[in-house]
């Protein structure tokens, strides 16, 4: 397997990989590109360490699910700021209405595609 594999399978970017193993990610870009050679004795030693280190997936989990959560709470309290804004609005304009309820589907449709992220994760 190399060293490329190895990161797509743990699903990590080059960044990521390289914070991981405690390199540069210059060095990353090098060894996926093939201007530098890892030492096979390394390529086994990065395998052996991405499959027996417990919660390195549930780490990068972890921080999707805690963005995603930190974002859906920042689009509700939109949706809640937009329904009040609404409901202060109500009686003025048709059109500003309707362009409310416009906003607020869009919020909740976002929603909608990061809870299925999550789920997928």
């Amino acid at each position: 397997m190399t060293i490329k594999e190895m990161r797509q399978a743990a699903g990590l970017t080059q960044q990521q990989f390289a914070e991981l193993l405690g390199v540069p990610k210059r060095s990353i870009e090098n060894w996926e590109s093939g201007s530098r050679k890892l030492p096979e004795y390394w390529l086994r030693l990065i395998e052996y360490y991405l499959r027996n280190e417990n919660g390195v997936q549930n780490k990068i989990i972890t921080q999707t699910q805690r963005e995603a959560e930190l974002l859906t709470n920042g689009l509700l309290a939109l949706i809640d700021d937009a329904s009040q804004a609404q409901s202060a609005l109500k009686g003025i304009s048709g059109n500003a209405d309707k362009a409310i309820e416009g906003y607020i589907d869009e919020l909740k449709s976002l929603i909608a595609k990061i809870t299925s992220v999550e789920k997928k994760d």
